[in-house]
C-alpha cells in the first residue's frame, strides 16, 4: 500500500473514529441517554447497539465512554425493582432484561483478542461488580415473589427455577472471587472494586449459598486475607469473613 493511499484511508476513517467516541454518536447508534435512569428496555437497546458494532464498547479512557459505563453500572437503575408500590409482575420482567442485557455486554468485552481483554480490565471489574448488585436486587425481588407463587401443578417447576437461580448466583460469586485472586489481568484498583461489591452484596447473596459453599468461601477468604496489605481490601475481606462465620 502506498504512503499516499494509507494517508487517504486514515483521513477517511478518522471522522468515524472521532464521532464514534462522542455522546452524539452513542445516541445516534440507539444507546439511550445516560443522564437518566435506565429500564430493562434501555439496557436491551444499549446492548443491541454495542453488539451491532455501531459504536465502540465504552471505556474509562474516553469521556463519553466513561459516562456510558457509569450509567450501565449505576445502582439507580435497580431502584425500580425495590418499589413495592408497583406490581411484581412488572418488576420481574424488567429485572430479567437488565440481567440478560448486562450479561450480553460483559460477553462483548470477553469475546475479543486477549490483548483487548487486558486493556479493558477496569471496565470488566466495574461490570462484574455491578453483576453482583443485579443479583442482589434479583434475589430480594424473588424472595418477595416466592410466597405469591400459586401451589398448583406448576409450583414444583417454578421452585426449581428459583433453585437454579440461587445456584447461578453461587457460581457467579465464586467466579468473581476467583478472578480477584488471579494475576495478569486485574489491577489493585480493580480488585478493590470487586471486593467492595462482594462485601456490599454478601449480606443478601449468602442466602443463596449452600452450607458447604459458605464454609469453602470463608476458608478461601481467610487464606486470601493473609496476602493483602491494602487496609481497604482487608476491611472488605474481614467483613465477608464475619458474615460467613458459623
Amino acid at each position: 500500500m502506498s504512503k499516499t493511499l494509507s494517508i487517504a484511508l486514515l483521513l477517511a476513517t478518522a471522522p468515524f473514529a472521532v464521532r464514534a467516541q462522542t455522546p452524539g454518536a452513542y445516541l445516534e447508534a440507539g444507546v439511550p441517554a445516560v443522564s437518566r435512569a435506565w429500564s430493562g428496555v434501555d439496557y436491551e437497546e444499549a446492548a443491541s447497539a454495542l453488539k451491532a458494532g455501531k459504536v465502540p464498547l465504552p471505556t474509562r479512557a474516553n469521556p463519553a465512554g466513561k459516562a456510558l459505563l457509569a450509567r450501565i453500572t449505576d445502582m439507580e437503575n435497580l431502584a425500580f425493582h425495590a418499589n413495592k408500590a408497583l406490581p411484581i409482575g412488572t418488576r420481574i420482567p424488567d429485572f430479567l432484561k437488565i440481567l440478560q442485557s448486562t450479561n450480553a455486554i460483559v460477553a462483548l468485552y470477553l469475546n475479543r483478542p486477549e490483548e483487548q481483554i487486558k486493556a479493558c480490565h477496569y471496565e470488566l471489574a466495574a461490570l462484574q461488580g455491578y453483576m453482583m448488585r443485579i443479583a442482589e436486587s434479583g434475589l430480594v425481588l424473588f424472595n418477595e415473589f416466592i410466597p405469591q407463587i400459586p401451589k398448583d401443578e406448576n409450583y414444583a417447576t417454578r421452585m426449581d427455577g428459583v433453585r437454579q437461580m440461587k445456584g447461578g448466583i453461587t457460581t457467579m460469586f465464586a467466579g468473581i472471587f476467583t478472578s480477584t485472586t488471579e494475576e495478569g489481568l486485574y489491577t489493585p484498583e480493580d480488585r478493590t472494586i470487586m471486593y467492595q461489591a462482594m462485601a456490599d452484596t454478601l449480606p443478601v447473596l449468602r442466602e443463596a449459598f449452600q452450607p458447604d459453599y459458605r464454609v469453602e468461601l470463608r476458608q478461601k477468604l481467610v487464606a486470601e486475607r493473609k496476602k493483602l496489605t491494602n487496609p481497604t481490601d482487608i476491611h472488605y475481606l474481614d467483613t465477608m469473613i464475619g458474615l460467613l462465620a458459623p
